[in-house]
């Protein structure tokens, strides 16, 4: 059975998000921890009997594993409040969907609150299911900077393949932030 809550475990391109991601929520004063990353279908199964043969409340409407179990996908709660502060999981997901996450709070049905995912938001023709992203190098930027990453590129604060000095994304895009050259609101 396979269950994890490292990041280390997710796709390197949303691993490099999803520590962007924390970052802002901490900088936003939101005690962010995560619970689960990767998991298989034998422990998929098991969430799933939660709340149906086994007691407990029901957390996964899902019978097979398919978001984390590719490393796209992590659940989330609070380490002060846990699961309870809905106001906590709005001000995360408003973070994550500005990074590029799709948050399932805003699905139309089954929203699972403490759960993002790293999605196309493109829809399959055969289903409402959002197709699986294709990867992208950890050091290149998301879709959600592109603008901000040929700043930096014209500025030469990177040469576009990969930060300068040893830099790390995450680490050139705090010194964006700071010299106000990323685009939207952080």
């Amino acid at each position: 059975m396979i269950y994890s809550n490292k990041l280390e475990d997710l796709r390197p391109d949303v691993e490099v998000n999803v520590r962007i991601w924390i970052n802002e929520c901490l900088k936003n004063g939101l005690d962010v921890k995560v619970s689960n990353t990767l998991r298989d279908d034998e422990y998929q199964a098991y969430l799933y009997e939660q709340g149906r043969t086994r007691d407990g409340v029901i957390v996964t409407y899902a019978k097979k594993v398919a978001w984390h179990g590719k490393g796209l996908a992590l659940d989330f709660y609070s380490e002060s409040t846990g699961w309870s502060n809905h106001d906590f999981f709005v001000r995360c997901a408003e973070i994550a969907k500005k990074i590029g996450f799709s948050w399932a709070g805003d699905w139309s049905r089954n929203k699972e609150f403490g759960h993002i995912q790293w999605d196309n938001h493109k829809k399959s023709h055969f289903s409402d299911t959002p197709l699986m992203p294709k990867y992208e190098e950890p050091n290149q930027p998301s879709s959600w900077a592109v603008d901000s990453w040929e700043k930096a590129i014209s500025v030469g604060a990177t040469d576009g393949t990969r930060p300068k000095d040893g830099l790390t994304r995450q680490e050139l895009m705090k010194v964006l932030d700071n010299l106000n050259l990323l685009n939207g609101e952080f």
